[in-house]
């Protein structure tokens, strides 16, 4: 008896064939890339039931990878949907909170040549500051372990800061945002503290050599008044 049978599956499509003077031959086609051939030595007394059978257990081969790689494709689409842009750490200390993101905020980061890393939750079309102005924000800043190390929001009072005398990470940063808008930032160790770290008073507030994070949110800026 000689012949062929084709199943088709979610992962692929599989073949058995058969003859008698080389037995059976099975292969599969799985997500177009793996193909794996079993033979089994032919037997006097092989018969269309058999092959039936051995089809129906080839189809069970054969499907078991393809829902093993559905669901890992659905874990990977499910893990990039559960990414929540947020304003930074939550914290019960605030005394008033961020204000809205964007709904379509970025849920990645751009770079700077400088290694500045950013991006805009909340897009705002007005005027941005230049490094000659003064800048009124809230802000909220943050380790790589999510520790809070200063937060405007604390207080509830905004802060006023000269642009061009911050840390080098802000300075560009706070450029790249208007009048309204909010940004987050990620700066490399040497736009930031550096080796030295922060200090209040004998507490380290932020180790040397930390990369820091930060949500700003501009309300106003204006050419700084320099009083001789």
């Amino acid at each position: 008896m000689n012949g062929r049978t084709a199943v088709a599956t979610e992962g692929g499509q599989c073949s058995l064939g058969v003859n008698r003077r080389q037995g059976i031959h099975i292969r599969v086609h799985n997500s177009g890339t793996s193909i794996h051939l079993l033979h089994c030595e032919h037997s006097s007394i092989l018969t269309r039931d058999v092959e039936r059978i051995m089809c129906r257990q080839l189809f069970l081969i054969v499907s078991i990878p393809a829902f093993v790689f559905a669901a890992d494709d659905q874990a990977k689409k499910t893990t990039e949907t559960a990414v929540v842009v947020k304003p930074g750490p939550d914290d019960p200390k605030e005394k008033v909170k961020p204000g809205p993101i964007d709904k379509d905020a970025p849920k990645t980061f751009k770079t700077t040549k400088s290694g500045l890393r950013y991006r805009i939750l909340r897009k705002s079309d007005q005027a941005k500051p230049e490094e000659s102005h003064m800048a009124d924000i809230h802000f909220k800043g943050w380790l790589d372990n999510k520790s809070i190390f200063q937060s405007s929001y604390r207080s509830g009072k905004k802060k006023s800061y000269p642009v061009d005398r911050v840390i080098p990470g802000w300075t560009e940063g706070l450029q790249l945002v208007g009048k309204g808008g909010m940004i987050e930032l990620v700066i490399p160790p040497k736009l930031g503290y550096g080796k030295r770290g922060m200090k209040v008073g004998k507490k380290v507030q932020v180790p040397p050599n930390s990369q820091l994070h930060f949500i700003i949110e501009l309300f106003d800026s204006r050419e700084e008044i320099t009083i001789f």
